[in-house]
Parts: structure tokens; sequence; C-alpha cells
């Protein structure tokens, strides 16, 4: 029997019968087929049994690790896929290679169990997900220290950092090895977040400078309750803290020139240069993982890290950008993303994702996806006191009137520049009224002069005839 996944949103996996597969995969619709999906209670399901966890493909398992500046961009392979590729004909246009992709993928989440979830568009990007999602993602108690300083983390430098926006950004926090790894979702933003946070210590002047800013006066006796109300406060205040009892800790930005997801490329940066961090467990930050990210570490048997309390794992939407979402599954055929990508291919693909959800050992949770705005509180037993926000405050002031100071000086020299502009225009525009009061002046006279000198009209004089 496959575990995990309730009856009612898992289907036998059917694969003792290739062409129910192909015929569940291929529907447009992304319905199952009656014989691809079937009544059968579990027990009674093929005598096929279901691909272990245990057991990834040997592509995902020899995937190589590029988070650290390895080899260059996954080349197209030249055995199975590209021999199947050259049979399929011409290279499919990007509008009807999009449009395959999607439906393929949605039919291979639903033929693999996971029946409620349908194609779906959030803010013009494709994903795979219920309808209707009305949990929200939130904490588990089961979060680690680490866990909990790495959702920190990312809310504090995302929050503050608009240029970052528009990713996430995921982290694991060591005490024991003094370092915290993160990443988000490609090297581009990768470089700008090396270039703001390459040391812990700019990093703390910053949670102190927010700090104060917040407050502004120091915090009076027992006023940490109504503090603590105040998410970002209290996240900054408790990174504040952790920094505080690890000054020594070391910042380290993976490359991620494969553009994995940030939990993935986490993962595969610790096990290269950092192994003793795996005793961590699990990487955190701004969102839950999404479906794919799920998949891959439930291929690697890594997917209890991310259980909660109830023994279920959060998941967000697949996401069906081959070169984000689906990149593991691409990679694990040899395939550059969007490079020859042609129906034989993305077939592979998608009997791929099929394989992975059938596969899934553990409970699904969805949830909404994570943004900066709606990162879940941390349980109210690990709340800051009074006495650590008076000791930020006290770090932080003379960083924060130093930034409110060079603010001042910026705008009183904004200023003076506006006066001079000012000044400069009301000079020109004098002087413009003075050069046109004296033009139409001398106009004035020059016309005068004029009149004066005309000569003057016979109409008064008489002539001799009429004297007479």
């Amino acid at each position: 029997m496959l575990k995990g996944i309730p009856l009612d949103h898992r289907v036998p996996d059917g694969r003792a019968n290739s062409s129910e597969t192909t015929n569940a995969i291929a529907n447009a619709t992304g319905e199952v087929t009656d014989k691809a999906a079937g009544d059968r209670p579990l027990a009674q399901s093929s005598g096929a049994k279901p691909r272990s966890a245990r057991e990834p493909s040997a592509a995902l398992a020899n995937l190589p690790d590029k988070s650290n500046g390895s080899p260059g961009p996954l080349k197209v392979r030249t055995s199975k896929s590209a021999a199947l590729a050259s049979k399929s004909g011409p290279r499919i246009e990007p509008d009807d290679n999009a449009q395959l992709l999607h439906e393929q993928i949605t039919g291979a989440v639903k033929s693999g169990g996971l029946r409620a979830w349908s194609l779906q568009t959030q803010g013009g990007a494709p994903k795979v997900a219920p309808e209707d999602v009305a949990e929200q993602w939130k904490y588990s108690r089961n979060d680690s220290d680490s866990q909990r300083t790495s959702t920190r983390l990312a809310g504090f430098i995302l929050d503050g950092n608009p240029k970052l926006h528009g990713t996430e950004l995921q982290a694991v926090a060591s005490r024991a090895s003094n370092r915290i790894v993160m990443s988000m979702n490609n090297g581009e933003a990768n470089e700008k977040l090396q270039k703001r946070y390459g040391d812990a210590a700019r990093l703390r002047d910053h949670l102190g400078e927010f700090i104060a800013e917040k407050l502004r006066t120091a915090p009076q006796s027992g006023a940490s309750p109504s503090l603590n109300t105040d998410d970002k406060l209290r996240r900054a205040q408790k990174l504040f803290n952790w920094l505080g009892e690890n000054p020594d800790v070391v910042l380290t930005v993976t490359d991620n020139p494969s553009r994995h997801h940030a939990e993935i490329s986490v993962r595969l940066t610790i096990e290269k240069n950092y192994p003793e961090m795996l005793k961590e467990g699990r990487a955190a930050g701004s969102k839950p993982p999404c479906l794919g990210c799920v998949l891959w570490f439930n291929d690697r048997d890594e997917l209890t890290e991310y259980q909660d309390e109830e023994q279920k794992v959060p998941a967000g939407p697949l996401f069906l950008t081959p070169d984000s979402g689906l990149r593991t599954q691409f990679a694990a055929h040899g395939v550059e993303p969007m490079g020859a990508v042609t129906p034989a291919v993305i077939g592979e693909v998608a009997d791929t994702v099929r394989r992975q959800v059938s596969g899934l050992k553990l409970d699904i949770r969805p949830v909404t996806s994570g943004r900066t705005d709606n990162i879940p509180r941390s349980p109210t037993d690990d709340e800051p006191d009074t006495a650590d926000y008076t000791k930020a405050f006290e770090f932080g002031k003379p960083l924060f009137e130093q930034k409110l100071a060079a603010k001042q000086k910026v705008h009183a020299k904004q200023k003076r520049v506006l006066k001079q502009q000012i000044d400069t225009k009301q000079k020109t525009d004098a002087k413009q009224k003075t050069e046109a009061k004296q033009q139409n002046e001398a106009k004035q006279k020059t016309e005068a002069k004029q009149q004066s000198d005309a000569p003057q009209g016979s109409g008064s004089s008489q002539s001799p005839q009429s004297s007479r």
C-alpha cells in the first residue's frame, strides 16, 4: 500500500500499464481516466511495487552539484532523450511547448495521486495546486533554533531591501558550526545578497538601527508584551539576540548559477562544503517548500525534515517553470530547460513527476505560498524581554543617530540646492522682467520719436484761391 496521501487524494500509480499512464497524463483536462485511477482500494492496487523514495533514479542521484561554481550549464544529452527528441520532428514553438508542458505535468500530478490539484495561474505564472487553499502557512512546533532563526533572517532581509524582492530567501543557521548558509533562487539575486550582507557585522548593525528607529526611546520596564505584537520588530530583536550570542558567525551566500530553488541550493552547498551542518536539518525562510522541492527531498529520503507536529508536510504549488520550478525534473533527463525541449522530453519529465508524486511517503498539507507580509508568527514561548530591547536600543541608537544625521545632511544639502535653484530662477525671472520692461520702454520711445519726426499734414492751411 502506498503511504502518506489520504485515499481521497491518491490513486494507484498505474505503473503496471503504461498505456493507462499515458492516457492519464496526456488528458488535456488533467482528469484521470477510470483505468488509470480506478475505484479499487489501495490494498488492491496493481502488483507492481511503487518505486521507493529511497531509490531515486540514477540521474537524480547523480545530479551535479552546481551550487558552488562547478561545471557550466547542463547540456542536452545525446542518449535516450535526444534519440526520442529526434524522432518527434522539429522543435515545437514556445507557445505550443508551454501548453503541452502545462497539460502533461498537470495530468502527471493528478495520476500520481494528487487528484484535487489542477492547473492555475498566480501573477501570470502557471502552477498546479488545489483550487482553494484556505490553510495559511504556519510555524510548526517542530521548528528548530536554526529554522526559526533562518525565517527571521529571511523576513528582515527581504523587508528591508526592496531590490531583493521578487524572490525568496532560505537558510540554515548553525550555532555549532558558527555559520549561516543562505541562498535566493538565482545567482543574480545571490550576488546582490552577497554585496549587501557579506558579513554578520553589517547585518547586526542594520538590525540595531532598525530596532532603535522603531523604538525611538529606551523601552520602559514591562514594555516587551506590547513590543512583541509588532512582528517585524520582534523578529529583528530575536535575530539580533542570536547574532550577539554568536559574535563570530560567518555568513555564506551560495553561488547558485543553476537557478535551483533556494532550499535546494542551500542543501547542495552544505553537502559539498559544510557536511557537519547537515545535522541542523532543513533550510527555512520566507516561503514553505513548493511541491517541486518536496518531490526532490522525498526522492532523497529527506522529507521527514519538513514534517510538522501533525506529521504532515506543508507544501506550496508546483510552479510550471522549466528553469526554476521544474528544474530538477528536467535536470534528471540531462536537458537544459527551454533548450531543445521537445514533446518527447516533456513526456519524460511528466513521467518523472508522476513517479515522484506516487512515491510520496508522507501526507501533504497544501498551504498558501509565503510572502514577507505573511510569514507566520513563532510560538509565543520564544519571545524577547524588555532587557533584550533595551540592549538592542542602546547598541543601535548611535548607529541610527548617525544614519539620521546623514539623512539630515543630505536633506539640508538638497534644501540648499533647491533654494539656490529657486533664487537663481527668481533672479533670472526678475532680470527677464526688467529687460522686457526696458525693451518695452525703448520701443515706446522709438515709436513716440517716429511720430514727432513725421511731416505735418496740410489740412489746416488754406490755398491762395480759397483766401481770395
